[in-house]
This record gives structure tokens, C-alpha cells and sequence, in this order.
């Protein structure tokens, strides 16, 4: 019986996707995905660690590629949502503002948005951290003045 090889094609603009878990500890488990090649020609990974069943790992991992092939997924960032608030101050915020309403701005950040949700990191903020702000923030003891 002869043996046909066959030969994997793999578009250069899409590279081929995967992952695999290794266990890192008592139900902690490092899931990392291979997401292509920079511009030097580097291999290019996302890690995440999930603390969990095995289970949990493989959910993470499946539904990132499924989103990977399907082009929704988007790039977990390590920047927090302090340094984007300060980046949208300086960029888009202060070009467009009178100064009052600018310093309003930087005060009313200061005072409610900062303290709950600034050292969060923008990947892993979730729409039930903005409804706990929102809350927190129409709560009768919280003051806007």
C-alpha cells in the first residue's frame, strides 16, 4: 500500500493559529497562543493565566481562537484604564475643551472614576465594573460637588 503525503498550505496572510495549557500550579494553568509573526520575523504569543479547572483552560482557549478565526478577537492590552484616561485627556479631551471644562473633566475623573476602576487593566474590564461605578456613583452619599 503506498502512502500519499499531503501537503499543508498555509496562507502567509493568515497565519496558522493555535495554543496549547500547561499546568503551572494547584488549578493554575498558563494557556498561550501562537498569534503570528512580527515585523522582525519574532513569533508573536498571547499568555494568560487562568486559575481554575483545567476545564476553564481549555473554554478560554477554544473560544479565543474561534474568535481569533473569526476576526472578532481583540488584543488583550496591558495598559490600565488610568494611563488610556490620561492619554484621552491629553489628545482627545483638551484639544476640544474650554479649561474649566477641562478641569472639570480631570476633577470628576479624579473624584469617582480612578479610585474604583484606574489601576483595572482595560482587558479585564467587564460591563458589570462600569455598572458597579455607575452605582457607586448615583449612590445618595456620593457628592458632585
Amino acid at each position: 500500500m503506498e502512502r500519499i503525503a499531503q501537503k499543508r498550505t498555509h496562507d502567509a496572510q493568515s497565519p496558522r493559529r493555535t495554543g496549547h495549557i500547561q499546568k503551572r500550579g494547584e488549578d493554575t494553568w498558563l494557556v498561550r497562543i501562537f498569534t503570528g509573526l512580527d515585523a522582525q520575523g519574532k513569533r508573536r504569543y498571547i499568555n494568560k493565566t487562568i486559575k481554575g479547572k483545567k476545564k476553564d483552560a481549555d473554554t478560554y482557549l477554544s473560544k479565543t481562537l474561534s474568535s481569533m478565526r473569526t476576526g472578532t478577537f481583540v488584543e488583550p492590552l496591558r495598559m490600565t484604564l488610568d494611563e488610556y484616561l490620561d492619554k484621552w485627556l491629553q489628545t482627545a479631551a483638551r484639544p476640544r475643551l474650554r479649561l474649566r471644562t477641562y478641569e472639570y473633566y480631570v476633577e470628576m475623573l479624579k473624584r469617582y472614576v480612578r479610585p474604583i476602576l484606574g489601576k483595572k487593566k482595560l482587558s479585564d474590564l467587564r460591563p458589570l465594573d462600569i455598572q458597579a461605578l455607575y452605582t457607586h456613583m448615583t449612590a445618595p452619599t456620593a457628592s458632585c460637588n
